[in-house]
């Protein structure tokens, strides 16, 4: 029988999770399959204004993993969720720039 998933921070504490305030503990625990974890804000800054790196942050840019570019007041909004019994949750993330 495979072991049950572990999120990240519970992999990365291991038994010192037990030491968290119980809030902290289910905070920082697998999300049970079927449901999400959905986080929404804006940053004030995001990307890099090192132009040079936009071209190749473009490639990860299409995967939702940063912003190609250097933007203020971005709003974001995250949905991690537990895929299929992967070890690690999952996450997916929409970012939009200010216009202008």
């Amino acid at each position: 029988m495979p072991a049950a998933p572990r999120s990240p921070y519970a992999a990365a504490l291991g038994p010192e999770i037990a030491q968290l305030h119980p809030t902290l503990r289910r905070y920082f625990a697998t999300i049970p399959p079927g449901n999400r974890g959905v986080g929404e804000g804006v940053f004030d800054v995001a990307g890099t204004p090192r132009r040079w790196l936009w071209p190749l942050l473009r490639l990860l840019q299409r995967h939702g993993v940063v912003l190609a570019g250097w933007e203020r007041d971005v709003s974001f909004r995250i949905v991690n969720r537990t895929v299929g019994g992967r070890p690690w949750p999952c996450a997916s993330s929409t970012c939009r720039a200010a216009p202008g």
